[in-house]
C-alpha cells in the first residue's frame, strides 16, 4: 500500500498509508530521509512512497484519491495560517492605526503549536474544514476560527497569561464559550466533525 507524508512542523511528519481509515497506523515522527519524491503543496510538502508491487503513483490532482484531496485542502489552510501567523510577527505596536498591541513570539509559538494539533485533529478525523482562517486583535491576542457545515470554532489565545478560550457556534443553539484546557481541542474537533 503506497504511503503519504505530510510536513507540518520544521522537522515533522504525519504519514499514513493511503486509503487506511485505521488512524492507529498513522505516524507523527521526525521527517524521512531525503530519498522520497516531494510535491510542495502552498508551502506544505507531501511525500509520495510507492508500495514495493506498484509504480510511483501520478502526482497531478486528478490522480489524488479524495483523501488526499481533504488533506491538500487542510494544508493549504494550515498554510495560509502559517503565513498569517509569521505576518503577525512582524506587527509593531499600533499595527491597526491606534494603539494595537504587538504580538508576543510566545503566543505565535502557542498558535503555531495549536494548528498543528487542529491540523493532526482533522487529519485523523479524515476531513477537511470549509475555513481554516486566524485574526489578530489589538489586545495582542490571535484568534484561530474554523468551519465546517453550519458550526464554527473560535480558538482565543491571549498574550502573557496562560489563558486560552473556545467558542462554538451552531445554528438555533446556544453559544458555547469556555476555558481551553487539557485534551479540549480534540474534543471540540470531534464536536466540529461530527
Amino acid at each position: 500500500m503506497s504511503a503519504a507524508t505530510l510536513e507540518m512542523l520544521p522537522h515533522t511528519s504525519l504519514t499514513w498509508p493511503l486509503g487506511a481509515t485505521d488512524t492507529s497506523a498513522w505516524d507523527l515522527s521526525p521527517l524521512p530521509s531525503e530519498s522520497t519524491t516531494r510535491v510542495d503543496l502552498c508551502g506544505w510538502r507531501t511525500q509520495w512512497e510507492p508500495a514495493e508491487t506498484s509504480s510511483r503513483p501520478s502526482l497531478g490532482i486528478a490522480s489524488i484519491d479524495q483523501k488526499s484531496a481533504r488533506v491538500a485542502a487542510t494544508a493549504r489552510a494550515a498554510s495560509r495560517v502559517l503565513s498569517n501567523l509569521s505576518r503577525y510577527e512582524g506587527l509593531l505596536r499600533g499595527w491597526d492605526g491606534y494603539d494595537a498591541e504587538p504580538f508576543d513570539a510566545s503566543l505565535i509559538h502557542w498558535a503555531r503549536s495549536l494548528l498543528f494539533e487542529i491540523t493532526t485533529r482533522l487529519l485523523r478525523a479524515d476531513v477537511a474544514p470549509d475555513h481554516l482562517t486566524s485574526g489578530p486583535a489589538p489586545d495582542g491576542s490571535i484568534d484561530v476560527e474554523l468551519r465546517r457545515g453550519g458550526r464554527r470554532l473560535f480558538f482565543i489565545l491571549y498574550p502573557l497569561v496562560e489563558r486560552s478560550e473556545v467558542t462554538a457556534l451552531e445554528p438555533g443553539e446556544p453559544t458555547i464559550l469556555e476555558s481551553l484546557g487539557e485534551g479540549s481541542v480534540e474534543r471540540w474537533i470531534r464536536w466540529l466533525v461530527r
